[in-house]
């Protein structure tokens, strides 16, 4: 019996020990769905890694309550940005900005794309606690992004027209209406009390929204207010500016009055010049391109009247005197007791040539291309300095057409 009882003891206890490794079921399932959400979360950071994704601005429309859209459009183009009148058609692109960037990245950037009514809001009504929280808002579900600041935005903005930020931007002070007198104290009280009614509570809330409705030209001249700044303070420096600014803005031209006004240049086509009438016509055209026009100048034709040429009259030829006429002589003679052998080759004379230019002695001079009357003499036997012969001026013959010596061919009168 006690053989038995000991082996019946140690097979419970070794059920017991079997039964202490098997989890249960709900504690394996539970291990299985951890080790895929771990393996989801390493796989997505791995794939991220290498990306990363920059905010664009032209991407992402602009929100503008108060936008000048042409023909009464809710949504268009100004310039080269894209605006929103409308706060659902905006809120719509946020979420696809959510999908493509990411809902942390566009809770950091949607702000720099609000305009007008919406740019004095976050600017002055949010404190700085609310804005640090939409900044940093979190997105558990990845259908519903940013639900905080789309939920701000409609409150504030579902309704324009009753929306008291868009009758603040609509009530701006222009220069326009500071030249007509107007009285800059009572537009900025009917300006305050609009803004209270919109939620701003402390006063330098006011005061910045107060001076956000001036025309950027206006914001150069008025104060801007600080933290210490009341409102009574800083109306009576608002009369004071106001008064002593509209006397130098009246002695203004109207091109410099209103704000952003650009002068106009009227750009004149430069005008094509007009050829010069030749006297035969009783007026001619001048053209000065000083002065962009043109002046017609009217004289009588008699005193424009072209001479004619007289009539072409041959020039005597020139003829030289007697003496000073030279005979044709050979200009290569055969030295004493030689004979000229063959033609053309020269057997009985020895000619010296240095390579220099010949040097012509008593022949007739030029200066500046008028001859200089000089005694020619018979030299047919003389030598030139560098032993060349010496040759007749101007050629071995005379001139073909008036048979002189003394010059070529076409340096002739005739």
């Amino acid at each position: 019996d006690q053989g038995r009882a000991a082996a019946d003891h140690a097979q419970a206890l070794r059920k017991k020990h079997q039964n202490d490794q098997q989890p249960p079921a709900a504690a394996l399932a539970q291990l299985n769905q951890q080790f895929n959400t771990l393996l989801s979360t390493i796989v997505q950071q791995n794939s991220l890694a290498g990306l990363r994704v920059s905010w664009k601005d032209a991407d992402v429309p602009y929100f503008w309550p108060e936008a000048p859209l042409p023909d009464g459009q809710r949504s268009g183009y100004i310039g080269n940005k894209f605006y929103h009148r409308d706060v659902e058609p905006f809120l719509a692109d946020v979420l696809i900005a959510c999908t493509r960037y990411g809902p942390q990245l566009v809770a950091c950037n949607i702000h720099t794309h609000y305009r007008g009514s919406a740019q004095i809001w976050y600017l002055d009504r949010l404190s700085q606690t609310e804005k640090i929280r939409l900044m940093n808002e979190n997105s558990p579900d990845a259908a519903d992004p940013l639900p905080l600041l789309r939920l701000k935005l409609l409150e504030v903005f579902r309704d324009v027209k009753s929306n008291p930020l868009s009758q603040l931007i609509e009530n701006r002070f222009t220069v326009q209406r500071l030249l007509n007198n107007e009285d800059a104290f009572s537009w900025a009280q009917e300006q305050l009390g609009l803004i209270a009614r919109s939620g701003m509570t402390t006063e330098f809330q006011q005061l910045q929204a107060l001076f956000n409705c001036f025309d950027p030209q206006l914001q150069d001249v008025f104060p801007e207010p600080d933290m210490n700044s009341t409102v009574n303070t800083y109306l009576s420096h608002l009369r004071a500016k106001a008064t002593s600014h509209r006397a130098p803005l009246g002695a203004l031209p109207p091109a410099t009055m209103l704000p952003y006004a650009q002068p106009s240049f009227a750009v004149q086509p430069y005008p094509q010049p007009q050829p010069i009438q030749y006297p035969m016509q009783s007026a001619y055209t001048v053209h000065q391109p000083a002065s962009f026009h043109q002046q017609q100048i009217t004289q009588p034709s008699s005193s424009y009247q072209i001479p004619s040429a007289p009539p072409y009259q041959q020039p005597a030829a020139q003829v030289f005197p007697a003496q000073q006429q030279m005979s044709y002589q050979p200009a290569y003679q055969a030295a004493p007791n030689q004979s000229m052998g063959q033609p053309g080759r020269f057997n009985g004379y020895q000619q010296q040539f240095n390579g220099g230019p010949q040097q012509q002695q008593n022949g007739p001079q030029f200066v500046n291309n008028q001859q200089q009357p000089q005694q020619f003499v018979n030299n047919q036997q003389q030598q030139a300095g560098n032993g060349a012969p010496y040759l007749p001026f101007r050629g071995q013959r005379p001139c073909r057409f008036c048979n002189q010596w003394g010059h070529w061919d076409h340096f002739c009168a005739q």
